[in-house]
């Protein structure tokens, strides 16, 4: 399962700022949507073996409501700086709409949801595919692996990172990555074959 964080001190609904790599604070409001992941979670009937949550406070706080709401939290809990957000470099604590009236929408579309080619860096940060370079060989050799060995795991993460493995894992066209949201705290179940495809 991949679930996004909650709600931040910068998300679009608060301040609609950049967060990044900033330690950007959960809201009560994020909080209590966490708390309400685990509850739906919960109801399905999901045991989860591990869990894993990036070294940002907001996806470590996420976990551990979604867990506790599980009745889960003494699960193993692995922190990894891995699975972070984008860095988008200079361009962090800035309003998405300055950024857009700025640098033009064009620019500001690519760096919110771009990838590979066509896809440029905000200055000082990453794209989508630097996002991949990053997430993606851990995501396999410890996560995935993992889940190979059997294991139900749960993984609190962020906008790009989420996207990143989805990305990965659905094995998304250009034109699909672009519309790809990952919606907070809205968990994405991910059932597996034999041979570690998606169902």
């Amino acid at each position: 399962v991949l679930v996004r964080h909650g709600e931040t001190e910068r998300s679009e609904s608060v301040t609609n700022k950049w967060a990044g790599w900033f330690q950007s604070l959960i809201t009560p409001k994020g909080r209590k949507e966490a708390r309400e992941a685990g509850e739906r979670l919960k109801v399905s009937g999901l045991k989860f073996d591990r869990a894993y949550a990036s070294d940002l406070s907001r996806s470590e706080e996420t976990l551990k409501e979604v867990l506790d709401a599980l009745g889960q939290e003494n699960i193993p809990v692995t922190i990894a700086k891995e699975i972070r957000e984008r860095n988008y470099g200079d361009l962090i604590g800035w309003r998405r709409a300055l950024v857009e009236k700025v640098f033009g929408r064009d620019k500001f579309l690519n760096w919110r949801r771009g990838h590979k080619g066509y896809s440029q860096r905000p200055p000082g940060g990453e794209n989508l595919e630097d996002v991949q370079r990053r997430t993606l060989p851990y995501f396999i050799q410890e996560i995935l692996q993992r889940i190979a060995d059997g294991e139900n795991v749960i993984v609190s993460c962020h906008s790009n990172s989420g996207r990143a493995i989805l990305v990965y894992l659905r094995n998304l066209t250009d034109a699909e990555i672009m519309k790809l949201e990952f919606l907070l705290t809205t968990p994405v179940v991910c059932a597996f074959n034999d041979d570690l495809i998606l169902k």
